[in-house]
């Protein structure tokens, strides 16, 4: 056994099944507070978080047994990553977790924002584009800018 995982909010659900996998024994308390945590850190081998717990100086001190952290979504700013490189506590986030989300939102916001183009084209004589408050758009071609890693990794499973 590689020891105790505590999971403390909503992850995919092949996650546990893969740290089994590995010998560990997982612990899901998505509803878990500070005081709580602060009480049963000392078992954990590792943890799961989200933005809800903020893991300082004092979590880390209560976590002896912790060799890492996995932070689900963008951002480290809630963990104290000096202090855990101090206790040799690797940390682990996954921004590109967000990556489809914020692009469906963009094309979403980009939608909307040229949702009316085409009531000019349904005109017989485009009046109605000319005065179209969205008759800027006509003059560009709109582009997606991705993450090139991002895509290259997913186009060709590497």
């Amino acid at each position: 056994m590689n020891g105790k995982v505590l999971i403390t909010a909503y992850v995919h659900p092949s996650l546990a099944p893969a740290l089994r996998a590995m010998q560990y024994e997982v612990v899901v308390n998505e509803k878990i507070n500070r005081d709580e945590l602060l009480a049963t850190i000392g078992d954990y081998t590792g943890i799961i978080i989200t933005t809800r717990l903020i893991i300082d100086k004092a979590v880390f001190d209560k976590a002896k047994q912790l060799k890492w952290l996995g932070r689900l979504g963008s951002g480290m700013e809630i963990v104290d990553t000096v202090c855990a490189s101090q206790k040799n506590i690797q940390c682990f986030s996954s921004p590109e977790g967000n990556c489809d989300a914020v692009a469906e939102w963009c094309l979403g916001i980009r939608r909307s924002e040229t949702g009316s183009m085409d009531q000019g084209s349904q005109s017989g004589n485009g009046a109605e584009r000319k005065n179209s408050r969205h008759h800027w758009f006509w003059q560009y071609r709109p582009g997606i800018c991705c993450f090139v890693g991002t895509i290259w990794r997913k186009g060709t499973g590497t």
